[in-house]
């Protein structure tokens, strides 16, 4: 199953496409999330359960995958801000 998503920001014309898989494994997901140093709308690697152990976390977890900083933050299911300008993107799900 894979993630296909387009984002837009009406006020100042921010666009992004957010394309692949949902799952790593039982314990790892991939979810929007906003990087804050190169501020872009990204798909991360984030953890599913409060509990996990940190020799299992994958090297690429809570990070970045365009700058590769950890400073990157979840966003609600239903409200993503345009990382540029702060206004609630528009979204839809891409059929493809």
């Amino acid at each position: 199953m894979n993630y296909n998503f387009e984002f837009k920001c009406e006020k100042c014309g921010y666009y992004t496409t957010l394309t692949g898989p949902i799952r790593h494994n039982e314990d790892w997901a991939y979810a929007p999330m906003i990087c804050r140093d190169c501020k872009e709308l990204v798909l991360v690697l984030g953890c599913t359960t409060p509990f996990y152990s940190e020799p299992y976390k994958p090297p690429e977890a809570e990070h970045c995958p365009k700058c590769n900083s950890s400073n990157v933050e979840y966003m609600d299911e239903d409200q993503y801000p345009c990382p540029k300008c702060g206004v609630n993107l528009m979204f839809q799900q891409l059929n493809y």
